[in-house]
């Protein structure tokens, strides 16, 4: 917009220019940076800051982020998980395995649509509709929290059973279940019967 004289123009020849006598319109009349924001300022800090000070809620001792750490995925982002050789070769005979813990996703959400082709979705967590999903189109779902907890009760019984092979007793479900027990080991209540049935008669080794 075309100004035919500016605020400028008009105070030429004006010592002031405007801003009073000497020393006027100079440093920081209102204080520098945040000053006064609980004082002088409150007024501009309660109607375009509100909940700039003070504290909320209640603390937290200790907290552990990583606890709820837990990174999502849905459904129809699943096959972007699949490198393209495997997406070719994959049929109705041969579903692909997806591990969404190693592509850096905890949990598997039910949004989207997912292709008429089974696959293998290794997670931690899903959720119902994410389940059924997968179950509709011919795949399964595999908990990897589970997973890592029956290697640990195989490791545990296989100890066992060291502890037992070495004290010369015979290798039982009931023997390992009481040594785990006396460790404080959690473990299902069929993992020692079934160790002890696949070690009978085998000498136990850790490799």
């Amino acid at each position: 917009m075309a100004h035919a004289k500016r605020k400028t123009r008009k105070l030429r020849g004006h010592v002031s220019h405007g801003h009073g006598r000497i020393g006027k319109h100079r440093k920081h009349p209102g204080g520098r940076g945040k000053a006064g924001g609980q004082h002088h300022h409150r007024i501009n800090r309660d109607k375009y800051h509100p909940g700039l000070f003070g504290k909320v809620g209640m603390r937290v001792f200790h907290l552990n982020k990583n606890h709820y750490y837990c990174p999502t995925v849905n459904v129809d982002k699943l096959w972007s998980l699949v490198p393209e050789t495997i997406k070719e070769q994959a049929n109705a005979s041969k579903a692909p395995v997806i591990d969404c813990v190693k592509a850096g996703y905890f949990k598997v959400l039910g949004k989207g649509l997912l292709p008429k082709q089974p696959l293998i979705v290794k997670a931690k967590y899903f959720s119902h509709e994410a389940e059924d999903k997968i179950k509709a189109a011919g795949g399964a779902c595999t908990l990897q929290l589970a997973l890592e907890m029956a290697l640990n009760q195989e490791m545990a019984c296989v100890y066992a059973a060291l502890i037992l092979q070495d004290d010369e007793v015979a290798i039982t479900g009931d023997k390992i279940a009481t040594l785990l027990k006396a460790a404080n080991v959690e473990f299902e209540p069929f993992w020692p019967g079934l160790f002890a049935k696949a070690v009978e008669g085998v000498d136990v080794k850790v490799s």
